[in-house]
């Protein structure tokens, strides 16, 4: 009876592994194996013991790059490798990238805010310089074109496009140049339209191309300004003057700069 017994308390097959056999290798699975690198003593390579080794997040990430570079400090410290040696990557390109925008970053900021090339105010550009004449009520137009916020001491180039385009007639809807006063007398607005008119980008433009417009605040001495500004009347007499508006206009019989005309 007692073998028997033994006999019935036996596992049906030799094979069958002992439930804490299978806990153990389990856990023997989940266990990294250290390899030691020849080439970089006292240096150790963390892998799976499954043999399929460390992922790599980087094209140069090879085991035994990592294993030259970090020492075995278990698999945390394998794992840690990785994102190190990422970010060593990651560095070095953004290194590279703020060494080639210093390099190329003034050639660039030249080609855009260089300062705009002025021409000698002789007395040809200060009046009426207006090549072209505005359209008459009989010409049939096509091609229509408006802009404001033309800063006198900045580049514009747009005003290449705008004779590139051809357009027949150019509105400027305000803001023609910036003439901020900053006293009384207001000598800003006068020297801005000065700018404006020995700016070569203006100069060639308005030789080609039919053009009018209105003052917008700048143009009037005061930015937001309002019917009590105590700089429009000069500012409506330096645009009279630079438009070459003739003495018998009806805007300089009366306040303000409205008026109403006919094109095309």
């Amino acid at each position: 009876k007692m073998a028997d017994l033994q006999m019935d308390s036996m596992p049906a097959s030799s094979d069958a592994p002992h439930p804490s056999h299978t806990k153990q290798h389990r856990l023997s699975k989940q266990t990294p194996t250290v390899h030691q690198d020849e080439g970089a003593p006292g240096e150790q390579l963390i892998s799976q013991s499954s043999g399929e080794g460390l992922s790599s997040c980087c094209p140069f990430n090879s085991p035994g790059f990592i294993s030259r570079m970090l020492p075995s400090t278990g698999y945390s410290a394998g794992y840690n490798g990785r994102r190190a040696t990422c970010r060593l990557h990651l560095f070095a390109i953004l290194c590279c990238t703020a060494l080639a925008a210093l390099a190329i970053g003034p050639f660039a900021w030249g080609k855009w805010s260089k300062s705009p090339t002025m021409l000698e105010d002789d007395g040809l550009l200060s009046t009426s310089d207006f090549s072209a004449p505005l359209p008459t009520e009989s010409t049939i137009l096509t091609l229509l074109a408006h802009g404001s916020c033309a800063h006198q001491n900045k580049a514009q180039p747009f005003w290449n496009t705008m004779r590139r385009l051809k357009p027949q007639l150019f509105i400027f809807n305000g803001d023609i140049m910036y003439g901020d006063c900053k006293s009384s007398e207001c000598p800003e607005l006068d020297r801005a339209w000065q700018d404006l008119f020995s700016h070569s980008s203006f100069a060639s433009a308005r030789r080609e191309i039919a053009i009018t417009g209105v003052l917008d605040d700048h143009d009037y001495g005061e930015n937001d300004c309002h019917a009590a500004n105590p700089h429009k009347a000069l500012a409506k007499d330096l645009f009279l003057s630079r438009f070459g508006v003739p003495a018998a206009d009806e805007r300089r019989r009366h306040g303000g700069l409205y008026t109403a005309s006919a094109h095309g």
